[in-house]
């Protein structure tokens, strides 16, 4: 007769077959929750099944990098993908622009894995696109902005929640292994001190967070870039993927033209109008966040 698993054990298991999803990995987390009397980690359970209040609640593995995209037109053309400068938004919501805080229950995060219709999308605020979403594109106008998020991401958050799961249970049975089977009402076996220390380190935590859309790409911070020396702006477009031929471009159009700012964003309009791989995405948010600080353009 096989010997019935403990209930750290089942968790265990539940979290590592991919097979079972991840609300009943968290439903059975939540009994174990219950028999430690140990409510930070119940609370945890509870707005991962049910959802968290606001965007400002969230844990950091939740918030993604998203590229911005809008759909702009100049009365004769219209352009429905049209990458969106968020460097170029005011300081306080540069983040807003380029991150995404998922505060869905993690099921509906799950469920939109799944999907196999394309791209997953976050409508900007009307009056925001409106006024932001065609910046550095000139005779254009805003019709509508929003966020795509990579599925890829949405993938990590689940596994985040997964693998937080599974090494709470594992740190729980290696400090007391029949944690799991405390009788309701009993003292629970390990001082609620320790229990909260691993759900800080290993739940709540910061290590192995989500990485931000295009983390592919060169991460060198474009902080560091001086301005007047334009030899290392033009050395770090490179580096993140713009062509040769585009950066000579904006060389040219910054040493022919007395207003730079002026030509710096008639480049970065141009460079997203041709539609090039390589400048559209998270590059081409590098990019112009890179030239915006070299320019001192005003966000």
């Amino acid at each position: 007769m096989q010997q019935k698993l403990s209930l750290l054990r089942e968790i265990q298991e539940a979290a590592t077959d991919s097979t079972i999803d991840i609300s009943t990995v968290l439903r059975k987390a939540k009994i174990l929750a219950a028999r430690l009397q140990n409510p930070d980690f119940e609370t945890w359970i509870d707005h991962e099944l049910n959802g968290y209040e606001g965007a400002s609640t969230v844990p950091p593995y939740r918030r993604i990098g998203v590229v911005v995209q809008a759909t702009i037109s100049d009365g004769y053309r219209q352009w429905d993908s049209a990458p969106v400068m968020t460097s170029f938004l005011p300081e306080k919501l540069q983040a807003w622009g380029a991150y995404a805080a998922l505060n869905q229950p993690i099921s509906a995060i799950a469920a939109m894995v799944s999907r196999k219709d394309g791209q997953l999308q976050a409508p900007w605020p009307q009056e925001m696109a409106v006024k932001y979403g065609a910046k550095g594109y000139n005779g254009f106008e805003c019709l509508g902005a929003r966020q795509v998020i990579n599925p890829s991401s949405l993938v990590g958050i689940v596994e985040q929640v997964r693998n937080r799961v599974l090494e709470f249970a594992l740190k729980i049975e290696a400090a007391a292994p029949e944690a799991g089977e405390t009788p309701v009402g009993a003292a629970a076996p390990i001082s609620q001190e320790k229990i909260t220390q691993i759900f800080n380190t290993y739940v709540y935590g910061n290590s192995n967070n989500v990485a931000p859309a295009g983390s592919h790409v060169s991460q060198h911070s474009a902080a560091t870039l001086q301005q007047g020396d334009l030899d290392s702006l033009l050395k770090y477009l490179r580096e993140i993927g713009i062509s040769d031929a585009a950066v000579g471009e904006l060389q040219q159009a910054t040493d022919s033209q007395p207003d730079k700012k002026a030509a710096a964003e008639g480049w970065l309009g141009k460079l997203a109008m041709s539609g090039a791989t390589a400048a559209t995405g998270a590059v081409f948010s590098l990019a112009a966040k890179a030239v915006a600080h070299y320019f001192g353009m005003t966000l």
